[in-house]
């Protein structure tokens, strides 16, 4: 069973130029991962997932610098949230509903940071922790129990928030009323070592969506980043 927990985050001034340079560097990112996409889509016609820009990700961290000063799942967070923008816009088109195809976010129009898995910031209880940011104080309004799955900052103007998904035991009665239906998976990571694929799938390594991705993420965080 999991729980969201919303909690105040008190960063200092220079923690809060921080927290937004790391915003805007992953809107950056954000849009580079969708140029890719609809770049890709018009020269193969096939698109480009979430596992395949995972793993162009990996090779921007090792050719460009800045990059690899955030955390991994800090920018597999924000590709993540790139791919639920698509799955949604699939879904709305298979239910005949308004579709509205993901759009690039300017500024002011990408507030949050996510991990998708917490790994790359702990918490002690008192303090955000990553080497991202440094050590931010939390205000705790009600003791945390269970384990930390997910962890997402958000800005709302002034403030600062940071929302942990946590994993807690259900009561009997809940998990007898689970166990009648279909017990609902948490969100399963785009990681490429945690990517189990069909045997009969078509694609592989040698796809030409993957081949366009390793080269193209690089080009498009670039562009992106002299735009903004």
């Amino acid at each position: 069973m999991f729980l969201t927990m919303k909690c105040r985050l008190m960063p200092s001034r220079a923690k809060r130029d921080r927290l937004v340079s790391l915003i805007d560097d992953q809107r950056v990112l954000y849009n580079a991962a969708l140029e890719e996409r609809i770049g890709c889509f018009r020269k193969t016609g096939r698109s480009v997932t979430c596992f395949d820009q995972c793993k162009a990700l990996t090779e921007c961290r090792r050719d460009i610098p800045e990059m690899r000063d955030v955390p991994a799942q800090l920018q597999r967070g924000t590709l993540k949230r790139l791919d639920e923008a698509f799955k949604g816009f699939f879904r709305r088109v298979r239910n005949g509903e308004r579709p509205g195809f993901p759009r690039f976010k300017g500024r002011g129009w990408f507030d949050t940071l996510e991990f998708a898995e917490f790994s790359g910031v702990t918490f002690d209880g008192k303090h955000l922790r990553s080497k991202a940011f440094g050590s931010i104080r939390v205000h705790v309004h009600r003791p945390l129990q269970g384990r930390i799955r997910a962890a997402k900052i958000m800005r709302d103007g002034r403030n600062w928030h940071v929302c942990l998904q946590v994993e807690v035991e259900a009561a009997p009665e809940e998990r007898r009323a689970v166990s009648r239906g279909s017990r609902r998976r948490p969100d399963q990571t785009c990681h490429p070592e945690h990517r189990r694929e069909h045997p009969d799938a078509p694609g592989g390594e040698g796809t030409a969506a993957q081949a366009t991705a390793h080269g193209a993420m690089q080009e498009g965080v670039r562009r992106q980043a002299q735009r903004a």
